[in-house]
């Protein structure tokens, strides 16, 4: 199926071509206006050109002042005059849809903490339970009120009188106490597993496994307290491990036995082969039912990652006398009132019948997915959904694992899958996630965005697919802290790998190129993404797996966070607070997030200043996001696609406290000279090292001076004028980062191919780190036989750049290396 669509287009850079937006489709609209950035005006050549006229008149800042224009040093030849930058056209419709930004959006989403992407590979309990908490937020505890929601679950299941029968004639059950005989008198924890073993089992022989065929045991209480169940993080590392009390072991099509251990022997239960779970507590140790829900939840937390179509995950605390319900679904979690499993044996029973159901949906699957199982693993499945004329289809999986999944418990809960069309064998990306009610959805977005180069294309997709509410007590959704969210299901085209699958250093430069001339045609459509990171940008590639042409080689996708500002209605926020990594957060909104707060934290970081406005996200901040993209792969990665362990710098970005983060960027962001370790520049030919200070120090005058508008705003409605003074180089802005990488790029075609096998001769050294890769995506596909992982503390240095492994185009000038002992300063640390 084609990408684009050309009806009615008009030419943009690179030869490709894009439908003309509706707001600029009439003869009107195509008339340019006087504005600053008039193509026809003259332009003046500097350093950075700025393509504001040469009329002293409009040559003024937001005071009515004349235009200053900065000096900068001479870094080589930059032109903007070149006609292949940004057409004429493109300049006019990104300052109309910049002009019209101004006026609707003034402040943003505020960002919640994650717990996905963990500094530590393998965090100690506590800290895991710290983590936790940050992330989902408040569990809501219902009312005793509300309890007769508990009571009123599962009752289709098991009717009264088949309960009472069952009472009857149950061992552990006295007719004559009215009690569970076993479940008395115990006076250290383990004596209660046992007994709950025997109880569960014998609930769910009576009213689960009586309809199955002899030997069939699809579900089966196990005493885990002594078992190491393992973990899956983004760490490919991980040796986190963790012990629930009793877990119900699954079988069916929506479970699989865990992966062999070191040695070859699969354990009997892991994550993967859970229906639930049951925690048990001593009453008189019982603490308190928050303090329980977190590391209740931490094993919840590993069932959403481990079985990847979970709608929801319920689970329960037992004590010798109570019992208590607990609920995790995108929106959060919430517990329930205690409730005597003497008094009320019959909820007791219909609890462990519904939670433990051969039913996939009452126990939270999507059985829209199945999985074929062969010796207790999965080795194919399908995934049904609907046409754009509302008619079913079954494709068929590509991969048993999503290639991208989400591992925190509430948010968009992202689960990308690969499939192949039934009828034409085309491969497709098909995307789930849970949406804020109040969003904007993707879908809208996408259908509005057919042809446009850079911009993942939709095929179809299906809408409302469950809400998050209707899983949940009245009590658990009027909560303030309680946002709704929606499934949605959409099918796209089908791209290439993960960014970080580059095969080459002008592959990499070409992508990360048309991505950002993608998110610029974005910004024409009166669209921002305001989600960039490396997880959203794939490589370009064919439906037939040729080489994408110029506009499509880079990907961005993921419009889940997008912003529309073409109506009022449209500019207004979400209440739900956005999450995503510090990694890839702009300085600007890393600024407006406060560090989170815990009075057990022994080492508080520095609290943030008082903001007395938070600016609105704009594309300033989503350029500064692929340049933090940039940096990473340039630090983590080799121009042959080898990954090396993470480095101190990049780490100290993906700390929880904003304010560390803040810090840790600007120490390098705004230095004047920036320091790349030696072992790094030697790992990527100059060109690109260039590109990476280039493209810093460009960005450094407008991220400093939104930097200084947020922390002295005397007058905030004079702030935000010179914060919209800022945007008003937006054409500058995007035209010359795109020469930059257009450069580069030229000159990385004047140099001699590179020896990929002498080069790997070189970088033979044990594995690294690298938190950002998942588990069964694209991160983790090797793009070709020499790609690697390399530790760069134990690297040979090898030659430098001088030994000719880089060598350079005649004009090239070699990379800049700072003086042993030089200090590296900017005016912008002294302000921090």
């Amino acid at each position: 199926m084609p990408i684009a669509s050309h009806d009615d287009p008009y030419p943009i850079s690179d030869g490709v071509q894009v439908q003309l937006p509706s707001h600029l489709s009439s003869p009107a609209a195509r008339t340019p206006s006087p504005n600053p950035f008039n193509p026809e005006i003259p332009v003046p050549s500097e350093r950075f050109p700025s393509l504001s006229p040469s009329n002293p008149e409009s040559e003024r800042d937001c005071s009515g002042n004349p235009a200053i224009t900065p000096t900068r040093p001479n870094i080589g030849n930059l032109s903007l005059e070149r006609p292949s930058i940004l057409s004429r056209i493109e300049k006019i419709s990104i300052k109309d849809s910049n002009s019209s930004f101004t006026k609707s959006q003034h402040q943003s989403t505020p960002h919640a903490a994650r717990i996905s992407e963990p500094v530590k590979a393998n965090p100690k309990r506590d800290e895991h339970q710290k983590l936790i908490k940050l992330e989902l937020g408040t569990l809501i505890a219902l009312n005793d009120d509300e309890a007769k929601w508990v009571t009123s679950l599962y009752t289709h299941l098991v009717s009264e009188a088949a309960i009472n029968q069952f009472l009857a004639e149950c061992g552990p059950w006295s007719a004559e106490f009215k009690c569970w005989t076993t479940l008395l008198n115990p006076t250290v924890e383990k004596d209660l597993y046992a007994p709950y073993v025997d109880i569960t089992n014998a609930i769910l022989n009576k009213f689960v496994l009586n309809k199955c065929k002899e030997g069939e045991l699809p579900r089966k209480a196990v005493d885990t307290h002594g078992t190491n169940l393992s973990h899956q993080e983004e760490t490919e590392k991980t040796t986190l491990q963790s012990r629930p009390d009793v877990s119900i072991k699954g079988e069916g099509s929506w479970f699989q036995v865990p992966e062999k251990d070191a040695v070859g022997k699969a354990p009997e239960v892991g994550f993967s082969n859970i229906a639930s779970f049951e925690e048990i507590k001593l009453e008189k140790a019982a603490g308190s039912a928050a303090k329980h829900g977190l590391q209740v939840a931490v094993y919840v937390r590993q069932m959403f990652i481990h079985q990847p179509n979970r709608r929801f995950v319920r689970a329960l605390l037992l004590t010798e006398n109570n019992v208590r319900l607990y609920h995790f679904d995108r929106s959060g979690g919430f517990y329930t009132p205690e409730i005597n499993v003497h008094n009320d044996p019959h909820t007791f029973v219909r609890l462990v019948v519904g939670l433990n159901s051969l039913d996939g949906s009452s126990i939270g699957f999507d059985t829209s997915i199945k999985w074929t199982i062969k010796d207790g693993r999965k080795f194919g499945g399908t995934l049904t959904t609907l046409r754009r004329d509302n008619t079913k289809i079954e494709y068929t999986l590509s991969k048993v694992d999503p290639v991208i999944t989400f591992y925190d418990i509430r948010g968009r809960g992202t689960q990308c899958w690969s499939v192949s069309d039934p009828t034409t064998g085309d491969k497709l990306l098909i995307k789930d996630c849970w949406k804020a009610e109040d969003r904007v959805p993707e879908y809208e977005h996408l259908e509005k965005l057919k042809g446009v180069p850079g911009i993942a294309q939709m095929i179809s997709c299906e809408m409302n697919r469950g809400e998050t509410k209707d899983f949940r007590a009245t009590g658990a959704t009027s909560h303030e802290d309680f946002h709704n969210r929606v499934a949605v299901r959409i099918v796209m085209s089908s791209y290439g790998e993960s960014i970080v699958s580059f095969k080459s250093p002008k592959e990499l430069l070409c992508a990360l190129k048309d991505t950002i001339k993608g998110h610029m045609n974005l910004y024409i459509t009166q669209r921002l993404h305001r989600d960039v990171t490396i997880h959203n940008i794939l490589l370009g590639k064919k439906a037939d797996g040729s080489e994408a042409d110029p506009g499509y080689r880079g990907i961005l996708f993921d419009l889940y966070m997008a912003i529309n500002w073409e109506s009022e209605e449209r500019s207004t926020l979400s209440a739900e607070q956005r999450s995503t990594s510090r990694l890839f957060l702009s300085i600007a909104l890393l600024k407006s997030c406060k560090d989170p707060v815990d009075d057990d934290d022994e080492e508080p970081g520095e609290p943030l200043e008082e903001q007395p406005l938070r600016l609105a996200h704009d594309h300033l901040d989503d350029l500064e996001a692929f340049l933090y993209i940039y940096i990473y792969i340039i630090y983590v990665y080799d121009a042959s696609g080898a990954s090396y362990s993470i480095p101190k710098l990049i780490k100290d970005w993906m700390r929880d406290r904003p304010s560390s983060v803040v810090a840790s960027k600007a120490l390098f962001f705004m230095s004047k000279d920036i320091h790349i370790p030696k072992i790094i520049r030697q790992r990527w030919p100059a060109q690109c090292i260039n590109l990476l200070e280039d493209f810093r120090e460009f960005l450094m005058e407008p991220v400093d001076k939104k930097r200084q508008l947020m922390n002295h705003p005397e007058d905030p409605d004079e702030a935000r004028k010179g914060v919209y003074c800022i945007r008003e180089e937006i054409v500058k802005q995007y035209a010359t980062i795109l020469d930059l990488f257009d450069k580069a790029i030229e000159s990385l075609e004047e140099v001699e191919p590179y020896s990929q096998e002498g080069r790997a001769n070189r970088l033979r050294t044990p594995p690294g780190d690298n938190p950002l890769k998942r588990k069964g995506d694209p991160f983790e596909v090797l793009p070709w036989a020499k790609r690697r992982t390399v530790d760069d503390s134990n690297s040979s240095p090898g030659a430098p750049e001088e030994a000719g492994i880089w060598p350079l185009p005649r004009g090239a000038r070699p990379p800049k290396t700072p003086a042993p002992g030089e200090k590296f300063g900017h005016p912008f640390l002294a302000k921090l």
